[in-house]
């Protein structure tokens, strides 16, 4: 075993060469409110719960190198002591513990009658040190706040109007607070400031509540808001701004006839903690406060679809609200606390070019197509060129007409509008008035755009006389979305696997708002729950979503009819069904799957377990009423490509009911092995009855025994039938399974043509098969139809977006969003098996060897996954034997930098230096081709300026050793343009056998296998010895062979 245990004494002895560092990552429930770090920004664990799970990570730091490889791979955690104070330092409880992992349970069992003494509404600070041996390291501390009890909102009602947008009311600071807690719910979009400043640093953009069903549950967040107020006496001033939001699309569940009818309220209560006070006090609610000033602020209109209207002559005139919204007519559903995060301000992207394509219409080029809204700057500007009464109009669009789009005849450099639909996506600003800040931004709605057209004004006859010009500093598009950190960090040797990840993470970030919405720019923007379950496993390794999908699943649960049926959307507004489409509504399944798989959150299976036990009950019911084998299937495998682009006749559609009984399949196995994860054996004994028995059935209903093949004979049809063999243990025709998509895959090109259903499946089925180039191969390839040609393309190239549909240049604006995350499923493969880390499953993967002397498609890659205890790291990169390097000459176009072809035949990029001289230099022996692709597709007849490449890159590189040989294709620039290629790819044979080599990096107190493919060996290149358990904390090198 690589990991050794070394005495105490030694332990100790070593001190000098050895210290421990103190925790970090300290969270509870998910919540890392910090007091230091975070004065005002808080969100509330759940109160109430049975237990509250603290966790942290370790590590340490070495006097040398050699004290580092010498002790490292021997450090464990052997205990930690934790203490828990309330906010005046009062201590409620402590203990020092045995433990091997960084994470402790706050309970009755684990606490005592001490557990009794975390109220709710109360914030404790918690302390924790750890132990390796002798050593004991720093303390570290982190806060959490408990939601308060429901009689918080006694005495406190909805405010609001249909004409008044604005409230403020002024309270005194008491003397002796020690802490003041704001719980604010504002619907549909709303802002808050106290005594003129936001809640936050970063400031919530858009709402302080998010989108959940009204009528059965509203979401409150919660604030430390202790630094915002003014010294004892002294009178503070809150204001609450209201805009319309989601609230103007009525949902189609409402629990009653009557009743809320105004989009634009709001309900608060601010609590005070005060030294020696016996229980809070209530600072500022209806009770405590007689009454609100309310009056219509400068926003004279907002719209989430259509935008907001800014008119700076509107002066604002507070007056006493009338009364409170009648409590009947007030939103019924309950208050809930958010427990998860807010959105933010992400970044500002500057304007990279501004032109004028028509006079007086500007248009405006951010770069990168985003969700968010754009900061008119320089206020100063506009006032002296627009008169008063006159705007500037903002339209927003996300491509710019172009030709082949259906039934358009393009304006050159004009925005294109047809795909948001009716969404107007306008603001307008109107001048005249008093207005003193130097910026504007919207704040009642949001867009999702690359392009800002500029008009109003500019475009009359008075204002093109005038000359005026916009310029790159005038707007700035700040980009929002819920605040989820990065967690998975991967960087390929491939560029075009490079821009693929980099599209996948912009497109779910844009559409996470609270919820996780389809796409962001047209008049939808809704929760279709299975976008959000075939994006779940890719979100939640790329970012931290504990917190976002546990709420996202209480909200998902307040929509589950006594029948147990679900929806198509959570809030269900327009559009969708009741029941749910089964490969929509199995995304319940698919989001507390993750939750447990990555983030360790035993929880939520035992809170949502009963859930889907019901709704696997109302899903059986549905295949009672319609037959097994016919189940009902509004939606299917949505979207597979058209062979022709354009062609909607050519797609391949696999039968409804297949994909149904597929994802009835998958759903039943999910449901058996959470209810195993909960120790349920009650639940997962009947579960694994049910399986069976859908087993038998799907095999009965689509098993074609005469010619041995599954239902209609397509790709999708065995990508789901390769998931039904796995979730169900094993069908007997697997072998026929794997073939089949192997010879589909190879009659197409590789060419993925399922559709999203399908294609989350595709990469798993391949991997299972056997088949890992396969499933490389289907990701590398740029040719029509493929997510690469969405990146290669010199059409419409994607950056930090992804299509909704895979032709949709030549596709009309119906359904043809141009950032939908439906696709982007296609992430976790890559994080998880080509760069390596699968967290869900704690395991690093070492990099698959192609057999039979096919040359590598991808030299190396890195990845960093910054976990809940710390970071865990792999990197790897090939050495010697026959590899392929790539150029993509439209990917440089698009993102800037060298069009070079980097060669190396040893480890050069990801790999550290040293590591025991393993990795060895490798020479370039020979070029041994040099092809050229357009479009994806092999060009055939050379011009004959390529067929100097050849020579060229053999006359620079060949003898050359480890170092990348980047060979310069600028020369060749023009004659490239000119026959569109997408792609070079050099061939190249390198001295020695093709080996791999691996350097990991595991924190301490976290357990991860090394797992290689098949026919692989792998290699300690630290000590010699073979590996064969747990990897040790720390640095490891390793080197991957394949067998004899």
């Amino acid at each position: 075993m690589l990991r050794r245990a070394l005495p105490v004494a030694l332990l100790a002895a070593a001190a000098a060469g050895l210290s421990l560092e103190a925790p970090t990552l300290l969270q509870c429930d998910g919540s890392d409110y910090s007091p230091a770090a975070h004065p005002r920004h808080s969100f509330a664990v759940r109160s109430g719960k049975a237990a509250y799970e603290l966790r942290w990570a370790v590590g340490a730091s070495f006097a040398d190198t050699a004290e580092r490889a010498r002790l490292q791979p021997v450090v464990a955690m052997t205990g930690f002591d934790i203490a828990v104070a309330d906010k005046l330092g009062g201590p409620v409880w402590s203990s020092t513990l045995n433990g091997t992992e960084p994470r402790f349970q706050l309970s009755e069992s684990t606490m005592g009658p001490a557990f009794a003494r975390l109220l709710p509404g109360n914030t404790y600070v918690w302390t924790v040190r750890w132990a390796s041996g002798a050593l004991r390291s720093p303390p570290a501390a982190a806060a959490f706040h408990l939601s308060p009890a429901d009689d918080v909102w006694n005495g406190t009602y909805w405010i609001g109007s249909n004409t008044t947008n604005l409230y403020e009311a002024s309270f005194p600071t008491p003397a002796a607070l020690v802490e003041a807690n704001l719980y604010v719910c504002g619907l549909g979009f709303s802002n808050v400031e106290i005594n003129g400043q936001g809640l936050s640093d970063p400031d919530p953009m858009l709402t302080v509540g998010p989108w959940t069903p009204n009528d059965f549950l509203n979401g409150y967040s919660t604030w430390d808001v202790s630094a915002l107020l003014k010294p004892a006496g002294q009178a503070n001033l809150i204001t609450v701004g209201l805009g319309n939001g989601w609230r103007v699309l009525p949902p189609k569940d409402k629990l009653n006839t009557v009743g809320d009818y105004t989009n634009r309220v709001f309900r608060l209560a601010m609590v005070g903690l005060l030294k020696d006070a016996t229980k809070p006090k209530m600072l500022v609610s209806d009770a405590a406060q007689p009454y609100w000033m309310g009056t219509p602020q400068q926003v004279v209109f907002d719209s989430l679809y259509d935008g907001e209207t800014f008119d700076t002559r509107v002066v604002r005139k507070f007056e006493k609200v009338a009364g409170n919204i009648a409590a009947a007519d007030g939103p019924q559903g309950a208050m809930v606390p958010w427990i998860g995060p807010y959105i933010h301000l992400d970044r500002e992207v500057k304007a990279v070019n501004v032109t004028q394509p028509q006079p007086g219409i500007f248009v405006v080029d951010f770069g990168v197509n985003l969700a968010g809204v754009v900061r008119m700057t320089n206020y100063s500007k506009w006032k002296g060129y627009v008169p008063a009464g006159e705007n500037v109009t903002l339209r927003h669009g996300e491509i710019l007409q172009h030709a082949g789009i259906p039934g358009l005849t393009p304006q050159p450099g004009m925005i294109y509008t047809g795909n948001l639909r009716s969404a107007r996506a306008t603001d307008v600003f109107i001048l005249g008035g008093d207005y003193t800040e130097s910026k504007y931004h919207p704040k009642y709605t949001y867009h999702g755009f690359r392009y800002l057209e500029v008009s109003g004004y500019s475009a009359t006859p008075a204002g093109l006389g005038k000359g005026f010009e916009v310029s790159l500093d005038d707007f700035t598009l700040l980009h929002h979305h819920t605040m989820l950190k990065q967690t998975a960090f991967v960087e390929f040797a491939d560029p075009l696997l490079n821009a693929m990840q980099t599209a996948a993470l912009g497109s779910q970030r844009s559409n996470l708002q609270t919820i996780v919405t389809d796409c962001d720019q047209r008049d939808e923007r809704l929760g279709w729950i299975g976008d959000m379950g075939l994006s779940s496993s890719s979100i939640a390794l790329n970012y931290d979503a504990h917190q976002h999908f546990t709420y996202l699943l209480e909200v998902m649960e307040s929509e589950v009819y006594p029948d147990g049926s679900l929806p198509d959307i959570v809030p269900w507004v327009h559009g969708g069904d009741r029941p749910a489409d089964v490969s929509w509504s199995i995304a319940f399944f698919n989001v507390v799957h993750e939750v447990w798989r990555v983030y360790g959150d035993v929880g939520v299976v035992e809170r949502h377990l009963p859930t889907m036990v019901a709704h696997l009950g109302n899903v059986a019911a549905q295949a009672r009423q319609a037959g097994i084998c016919t189940m009902r299937t509004p939606h299917g495998d949505w979207c597979p490509p058209p062979l022709a682009a354009g062609n909607a006749s050519t797609e391949q559609h696999a039968a409804g009911g297949y994909v149904t009984l597929s994802s009835y399949v998958v759903m039943a196995s999910l449901a058996q092995t959470m209810a195993n994860a909960t120790g349920n054996a009650t639940a997962a004994t009947q579960l694994q009855s049910l399986l069976a028995e859908l087993k038998t059935q799907f095999v009965a209903c689509y098993w074609h025994a005469g010619n041995s093949t599954f239902g209609d004979d397509l790709q999708a049809n065995y990508a789901l039938a390769a998931a039904v063999s796995a979730a169900a243990g094993g069908l007997a025709q697997a072998p026929v399974i794997d073939q089949k998509l192997l010879t589909l895959l190879d009659a197409s090109g590789n060419a993925s043509l399922s559709g999203i259903v399908g294609f989350k499946y595709l990469f798993d089925a391949l991997l299972r098969a056997g088949a890992p180039e396969y499933a490389l191969a289907v990701m590398l390839r740029h040719e029509y139809p493929s997510i690469g040609y969405m990146v290669t393309n010199t059409i419409e190239p994607v950056g930090e977006n992804l299509w909704e549909i895979l032709d949709a240049p030549v596709e009309g604006g119906g359904m043809n969003s141009r950032n939908h995350h439906m696709w982007s499923s296609f992430s976790a493969y890559l994080v998880r098996s080509v760069a390596g880390v699968d967290w869900a499953h704690r395991t690093l993967r070492a990099p698959h060897l192609p057999a039979g002397g096919q040359p590598t498609r991808v030299h190396g890659a890195s990845s960093r996954y910054e976990s809940h205890h710390g970071n865990v790291s792999l990197a790897w990169e090939y050495i010697g034997g026959i590899q392929g390097f790539s150029a993509y000459p439209t990917v440089v176009a698009a993102a800037g930098g060298p069009l070079d072809l980097p060669v190396a035949c040893g480890a050069s990029r990801f790999l550290e230096a040293g590591a025991g001289g393993v990795w060895g230099a490798r020479s370039v022996q020979s070029v041994a081709s040099v092809a050229f692709y357009a479009g994806g597709a092999l060009l055939q007849t050379a011009p004959a300026a390529f067929e100097q490449v050849h020579a060229a890159l053999a006359a620079q590189c060949v003898g050359t050793s480890s170092q990348t040989c980047r060979f310069d294709l600028r020369r060749w620039s023009a004659a490239l343009q000119a026959h569109a290629v997408t792609e070079v790819r050099a061939t190249v044979r390198c001295e020695g056998p093709l080996t791999a080599a691996v350097q990991t990096t595991v924190p301490i107190g976290v357990s991860l296998t090394l797992e290689a493919h098949d026919g692989h060996t792998v290699e300690s290149a630290v000590d010699g010895s073979a590996f064969t358990g747990v990897l040790p904390p720390g640095t490891s090198s390793y080197i991957i062979r394949r067998s004899s």
